[in-house]
């Protein structure tokens, strides 16, 4: 007879912040996943040119092997944070109030490593003896935050690893932050746009934004001369995005001007529906100060005037950050 899964316990994901490379993390933030995939062994595939004798060529070679993974997870407040650490940059830490801290992360060119666990087995290993896996040497090459009105924020995360492994079994802890959403309800999504970051008018409800990052991740290339198991390729990487804007007196000018290709500033602010410190909320913004326009002619509805946004972003050290405020006091690092 078939187990009962415990609810909540079939499948998880742990990620921690490697001090250097092949160093296994020893703080981890725990996930409960929507979607899961990789975390086994994926040799690249050399082709053969070798003949068969016949129309047929020879099966390829296995060449330098690799760990991908990706999983997909709710945004919120108390989880997301290391990861951004792993996917964007560096975390730069203010005091806001007593108990109220913002998380600035900044884009870089040198990602961290990262240890990912998955717990695999689910209904298929209810005893939780087995089917913990570790993949050392993580990077995260592309990351998408994504909501919409009725909606939850979610993240999805894709990367590579040098190397997986067994482990023996762990119990992990999940965070009560509530994710986020799009919708007044629930929370609130306010999205600005503007000439300059300065003069952004906000204008709410965001009723759908996609923020996608791809790092440019290559395995064991030893890109500029460097050890590292994985590397970055310098100005390949890319941040696009997509919203669903809403046409009224507001906001008629600005889209206009974005359509037409002018270059405008982005703010998504989304805030949970309390504050969890006397007036202050465990919200979370994305700022972009150069996007242009990238998709085809507008398509408008008529009914709700609603237009698609899809963008493209040119980032620099100043012009684009991801920021997190919630109640942690240190940056997220290997050591906490």
């Amino acid at each position: 007879m078939a187990h009962e899964a415990y609810p909540g316990r079939n499948m998880w994901i742990g990620v921690g912040i490697q001090s250097a490379v092949d160093t296994v993390a020893t703080v981890f933030t725990y996930f409960q996943p929507t979607e899961v995939g990789g975390f086994m062994d994926d040799p690249a595939e050399i082709a053969s040119n070798r003949r068969m004798g016949t129309r047929f060529k020879g099966l390829p070679y296995l060449g330098t092997n690799q760990i991908p993974f990706s999983f997909t997870v709710e945004a919120d407040p108390g989880s997301i944070g290391r990861i951004l650490r792993c996917g964007v940059g560096p975390d730069s830490v203010a005091t806001i109030a007593t108990g109220v801290y913002t998380h600035t992360f900044n884009f870089t060119e040198d990602l961290v490593y990262a240890t990912i666990r998955c717990y695999a087995g689910g209904v298929a290993d209810i005893s939780g003896v087995s089917k913990f896996f570790e993949a050392l040497n993580c990077k995260f090459d592309k990351l998408s935050l994504k909501g919409g009105i009725d909606d939850v924020m979610t993240l999805a995360c894709d990367g590579i690893g040098t190397d997986v492994s067994a482990i023996s079994s762990v119990t992990p802890s999940f965070t009560t932050d509530d994710p986020w959403f799009l919708n007044s309800a629930q929370g609130t999504g306010i999205l600005s746009i503007g000439a300059t970051y300065a003069a952004i008018a906000a204008f709410s409800e965001a009723r759908e934004f996609q923020f996608d990052i791809a790092n440019a991740v290559k395995a064991d290339h030893r890109i500029h001369g460097s050890a590292a198991a994985i590397a970055v390729i310098e100005g390949d990487s890319e941040i696009t995005g997509n919203m669903l804007a809403v046409y009224n007196d507001e906001t008629f000018d600005e889209i206009a001007a974005f359509q037409a290709g002018t270059l405008r500033a982005f703010k998504l602010v989304v805030s949970p529906p309390t504050a969890f410190s006397s007036t202050y909320k465990k919200d979370l913004i994305i700022a972009i100060t150069k996007a242009k326009y990238s998709g085809a002619k507008p398509n408008w509805d008529p009914d709700v005037m609603t237009v698609p946004m899809p963008f493209r972003v040119e980032e620099n050290t100043t012009s684009l950050y991801i920021s997190v405020q919630n109640e942690r006091a240190s940056a997220y690092s290997s050591s906490g």
